[in-house]
């Protein structure tokens, strides 16, 4: 403890203690729960309601309540939940790992519990009623959600992976603005009204068709082949109430994609206007993930965003938040989109002066040389602030252009290592190995022409303009 303390801050069993005898709370001052516990286990007498910030492994809980907990930032790894009851407990960032949650006679129950911004992680609920409950902005990876009771609850703008739901009835849980990818459906209802409001859900229940019910009206049921034409005819609704992210969803089910990128400037505008940054930012990571926009297409977009916003136009409140949103935006439209790989090549010079002619036709040539090999990959070229000066040249897009631009520099610098070492290697250096003629040599003609076969049998012509490169005293690459 900090010296400077008094002593009286330094008795943490006196504090403690009278921590506990200010509790309002029907357990005994003794049973307070442990912050930390492995191999444990515990029962109907665990104080649930007192936990504060625990990470808890390989414990059992049976018949264990938790109500009221504090339980935010809680972290269970490789636990089991039998017949536990949990009520009104906050669970925010809560850390879920390889734990299972199981009940016998339907005696499991989670009521008006909050997980929002925490992981569900290679889990499992089986026979779990859930009611009131809050799942917003989670990762649920590899978990599984059998014949559980679910209802009034809400799972919103989370990520949801690889995970099995069974026997489910999901119409009166309000599913909205999540990502579903390689998810598993059997014998599972969701409302109609859900099926659009969410990234992959329609492509996925079309897989599993036969295993799926839609609900709509008073528990009326429809097929998901019934459901699909009446969202289509919703769309003029949905335009009116200015729900696009429900549009595009039943444009891409359709295959329309000239109708997306006809509606997306009015989508952007309308939700401008409104002052909605968190529906803005919902259809940029639409569109994203739809992948039917080239890169430039979605700076565009950005560009197109950035002048529709007009900070002077927006209420007070909101001239400091929206600025987080737009970059977040520009993250989602700009910065590498589609995850694409990306390589720096790192070229040390030994020009010490930015008036040195050479520098400008060094530039120049790499310029020239990368729009010529791959005019598709997205470059920008950077000068280091020292002197003598590297050049720093940052590549994104697809990897076999990646890696032919960056063998390109590699051998026409000096490398010698065989294509067959090279084709698929992500990281290299070499020294340039080009020398100067000396006096009274023969000089050589400065425009040399090299034919490589440098990436997957074809072959390029690369023009190397050794007055300008012999100025590069060694290049590295790494492609990550």
């Amino acid at each position: 403890m900090p010296e400077y303390l008094d002593q009286k801050y330094l008795n943490y069993e006196h504090s403690f203690k009278e921590f506990k005898s200010l509790l309002t709370t029907e357990y005994t001052l003794d049973s307070y729960p442990p912050k930390q516990a492995q191999d444990q286990t515990f029962g109907i007498e665990f104080p649930g309601a007192l936990i504060r910030k625990p990470i808890y492994r390989n414990c059992t809980f049976i018949e264990s309540q938790f109500n009221s907990s504090d339980g935010a930032l809680s972290k269970f790894y490789n636990c089991q939940f039998v017949n536990c009851f949990f009520n009104n407990c906050d669970f925010r960032y809560c850390d879920i790992f390889s734990s299972n949650f199981c009940s016998s006679n339907k005696n499991h129950k989670i009521l008006s519990c909050n997980f929002s911004f925490g992981n569900f992680i290679n889990s499992a609920f089986t026979d779990i009623e859930f009611n009131g409950c809050s799942f917003r902005q989670m990762q649920i990876e590899n978990t599984t959600f059998k014949n559980c009771i679910m209802q009034h609850s809400s799972i919103e703008q989370s990520n949801i992976k690889n995970c099995v739901f069974e026997k489910m009835d999901l119409r009166k849980v309000g599913v909205r603005y999540c990502t579903f990818d390689k998810v598993i459906f059997n014998n599972v209802t969701f409302h109609i009204l859900d099926l659009a409001r969410n990234y992959g859900l329609i492509q996925i229940l079309q897989q599993n068709a036969i295993n799926v019910k839609v609900a709509y009206g008073n528990e009326e049921e429809m097929s998901l082949n019934a459901a699909l034409p009446k969202l289509k005819e919703l769309i003029p609704y949905y335009f009116e109430t200015q729900q696009f992210y429900e549009i595009l969803n039943v444009y891409i089910a359709f295959n329309e994609q000239e109708k997306i990128l006809e509606i997306l400037p009015f989508a952007f505008e309308s939700v401008i206007t409104a002052c909605d940054f968190a529906a803005l930012q919902d259809l940029c990571s639409l569109i994203v993930k739809f992948n039917i926009c080239s890169d430039k297409q979605l700076r565009d977009f950005y560009v197109m965003i950035k002048q529709l916003i007009v900070p002077d136009n927006f209420p007070h409140y909101l001239r400091k938040s929206y600025n987080l949103y737009i970059e977040n935006i520009k993250h989602i439209l700009v910065d590498n989109p589609y995850d694409n790989p990306q390589a720096q090549i790192l070229l040390k010079t030994d020009i010490e002066s930015l008036s040195d002619l050479d520098m400008y036709k060094l530039l120049k040539t790499i310029e020239v040389t990368i729009h010529e090999i791959a005019p598709n990959v997205d470059t920008s070229i950077q000068l280091t602030h020292h002197s003598p000066y590297d050049v720093i040249i940052a590549l994104c897009g697809m990897l076999p252009e990646i890696l032919t631009v960056c063998q390109i520099f590699y051998y026409s610098l000096g490398g010698t290592k065989s294509l067959s070492d090279l084709k698929n290697s992500l990281k290299e250096k070499t020294d340039n190995r080009v020398v100067n003629n000396k006096p009274g040599t023969v000089e050589e003609d400065v425009n040399s022409i090299k034919h490589l076969e440098v990436s997957f049998g074809k072959f390029f012509s690369f023009k190397l303009d050794k007055q300008y490169t012999k100025r590069v005293k060694s290049m590295e690459y790494t492609i990550h």
